[in-house]
Formats: C-alpha cells, sequence, structure tokens
C-alpha cells in the first residue's frame, strides 16, 4: 500500500489555527464546526460573521499563514476527505478533520503496534515494553506510542536503539513537546520514523488532548498492548476506543493480575491476555494488509 500526502492548503489550515484560537474552541468544536462546513475556511468565516468580525477575516488569515510559511521543520498533512485518511477515525463522532506529519509518512501505511502504559512504571513494566518493542522491531513491525515519560518512552527508545521504526501519536501540536524533557527523543523520531499530530500549530491546550490523542493512536495501529496502567489512567480511553472499533487489543498478564477493575470488563469485551511477544505479531500477520 502507498501513502500519498498532500501539499498543504495554507489558506485552509490557517482557518484551522484561527478555529483554534477562539474561546472554548477544544478538539471537538473545532471537529465540528469544520465538518459541518466542509472546511475550516468556511467555518471560520461564518463564525466571524456571527461575532461581527468579518473585517478582520482575510488579515487574520494572511497572518496566519505567514506565519505557517515561517515554520522551519518541514511538515505534510492528510485531511478527513483525503482516500488516506485513517477509515477508522472516519466513522467516530467528532474525528480529527486534520492529521499533521513530520518524518517518514510511509509509516502509516505500515504495519504497526501501539505500546501504552503508565508514566511511573516499575522497572519490571520498563523492561517488558522494551523487550516487545525489540521483538516488533525484529519483526518489522513498527512501534506506536504517545511520547509521555515512562512506558511510551521506554518503547520509543527501545525501537530506536534495535533499529527499528517509530510513529510518535503526540497531544500537543508538532511544535510543541510534551513532557519537555523528551524534545530530544521527539527530533529523533522526526528524523527517523514519524511524528503525528491532530494539533494544529500555534493552538492552545486543553485536558482532552491526551485522550483525543488516544483515539488517533489506536486507529492508525493494528493492535494495542497495555504494558501497565492503573484504574485513572488515561490509558483506558484507549482501551475502550480499541473495544469499541474492535482492533486488536492484549493485557500484559502482570496489569491482568492486578486486578484493576476496568480490566475485567476489557477481556469480557474481547482483550486477551498477552503472554509473549509472538501473539501480537500473528495478530498483525493474520489481520491482512494494513487498513488503519
Amino acid at each position: 500500500m502507498s501513502f500519498q500526502v498532500q501539499q498543504p492548503d495554507l489558506e485552509e489550515i490557517a482557518a484551522y489555527c484561527l478555529l483554534w484560537q477562539e474561546r472554548d474552541m477544544g478538539p471537538r468544536k473545532t471537529s465540528e464546526l469544520t465538518l459541518r462546513f466542509q472546511s475550516a475556511l468556511e467555518a471560520w468565516r461564518a463564525l466571524a460573521a456571527s461575532a461581527g468580525h468579518t473585517s478582520r477575516t482575510t488579515s487574520s488569515l494572511k497572518e496566519f499563514q505567514a506565519r505557517l510559511r515561517a515554520v522551519s521543520d518541514p511538515w505534510e498533512v492528510i485531511d478527513w476527505h483525503s482516500p488516506d485518511y485513517p477509515q477508522v477515525l472516519k466513522y467516530i463522532k467528532h474525528p480529527p478533520p486534520f492529521l499533521f506529519l513530520q518524518g517518514d509518512v510511509s509509516l502509516l501505511a505500515a504495519p504497526n503496534v501501539a505500546i501504552v502504559g503508565t508514566r511511573n512504571p516499575s522497572r519490571e513494566g520498563i523492561l517488558r515494553a522494551r523487550r516487545l518493542s525489540k521483538a516488533l522491531c525484529t519483526a518489522q513491525i513498527s512501534v506506536a506510542s504517545g511520547l509521555a515519560q515512562g512506558i511510551d518512552t521506554a518503547a520509543h527508545a527501545a525501537a530506536l536503539e534495535f533499529g527499528g521504526k517509530t510513529i510518535a501519536v503526540i497531544g500537543t501540536s508538532l511544535r510543541e513537546c510534551y513532557p519537555p524533557a523528551n524534545r530530544l527523543l521527539q527530533d529523533r523520531i522526526k528524523s527517523e520514523g514519524l511524528v503525528v499530530s491532530q494539533f494544529p500549530f500555534f493552538s492552545r491546550g486543553h485536558n482532552s488532548n491526551f485522550v483525543e490523542r488516544n483515539r488517533v493512536m489506536a486507529a492508525i495501529s493494528d493492535a494495542t498492548v497495555v504494558i501497565e496502567a492503573g484504574e485513572t489512567s488515561g490509558v483506558v480511553y484507549q482501551v475502550k476506543f480499541c473495544l469499541e472499533v474492535q482492533k486488536p487489543l492484549f493485557l500484559a498478564r502482570s496489569l491482568v493480575q492486578t486486578g484493576h477493575a476496568w480490566i475485567e470488563d476489557a477481556l469480557q469485551r474481547g482483550a486477551r491476555v498477552l503472554e509473549q511477544p509472538e501473539q501480537v505479531i500473528e495478530a498483525v500477520r493474520t489481520s491482512g494488509p494494513h487498513d488503519a
């Protein structure tokens, strides 16, 4: 499967950036407006007109287009209309209208597995994440994760260490990095792998960003593996999304033994207990051609 990115329509992207600048506009509201009008530009014009700000629409668009041209690192984008947009995301409520990309975009068309977990893992959890990452890379399967500290960082770093490919699905715009301590890691992934964000340049952070990020990560991955996670972990949102869209989901044996309430529910709904990396590799290989 080949993957074709689009030349960014700077006026459309600038309008999307402007939508995010509006008060109380988070991921779901911007998605709702953009998709309702089938265009961020038309949504922005309608919003500006309703507020009586039509006179500043053109100047604001030009200003943001200039700011986008000034972004030094190369970036690319796919939008909701593209045949390369992840199919799973197209049919959920409030899909992100755009995915912004830096790095090797062909990785979106190749098999990958998300390895996720707590930001405060045990030593054993880190070792499990590293072992699984190594096994996937040996099998020519990319490792996806969310660039958070803890399990995510261990998974990304191991993939790079063992000569594999990794995809960071981040909860900020491409210009930002969270946590800041992972800036060098993000830059390396941008050079040797792929960084994916649904959040436009110059956008403000929202508490819901990381939940939305987990939906995208689950959608572009062929399977998700949870190494360690507590009762209130944000990873639980990714678990729920995987189950909703019937993406393969694996829970580490050690995690299952903790007995968290959400784990029993996940197992009853189709999650599998991970005993060996070969289970995940087999699941990816038997699922047919990669189709996000």
